[in-house]
């Protein structure tokens, strides 16, 4: 797993929840809050951050992990969430992100993800220009 060009030093250090593990919950139809997150151990971060979902194997691990992470270092287990879609595996664009197939597809499926959960129609155009333009030379 890698982190977006878009993430801070708190999401790198795992201070916060980085985009790739907000996927990784959605796709198993969990929701960690912030203070969860921040409750759990740098090693389970760190796992979470490190394991991969692509298969429905993989999501089952996942979810078991985040429940037995929950269950054991915090109060509260994760929220559920019931028949969450995932539009960020579909493998055209959604129709109001404005990107071509091709466009879509040369993004991560963090990228993807990120670009689907942006909350304004401003700030994915933002996102957008951060994950595709090429960085300025220094």
């Amino acid at each position: 797993m890698s982190f977006l060009v878009t993430e801070d030093h708190r999401a790198r250090s795992l201070e916060t929840v980085p985009v790739c593990v907000r996927r990784k919950l959605a796709e198993c139809g969990l929701e960690l809050g912030a203070e969860q997150w921040a409750g759990l151990p740098i090693a389970a971060r760190r796992r979470m951050f490190d394991m991969r979902v692509e298969s429905a194997r993989e999501r089952r691990s996942f979810a078991n992990l985040v429940r037995w992470l929950c269950g054991t270092f915090l109060e509260a287990p994760p929220a559920q969430q019931e028949g969450v879609p995932a539009p960020w595996r579909a493998s055209e664009p959604p129709r109001d992100s404005e990107l071509s197939p091709s466009e879509w597809r040369a993004l991560s499926i963090d990228g993807r993800f990120a670009v689907v959960e942006a909350p304004t129609r401003e700030a994915r155009h933002r996102l957008l220009s951060a994950l595709t333009d090429p960085p300025p030379n220094q």
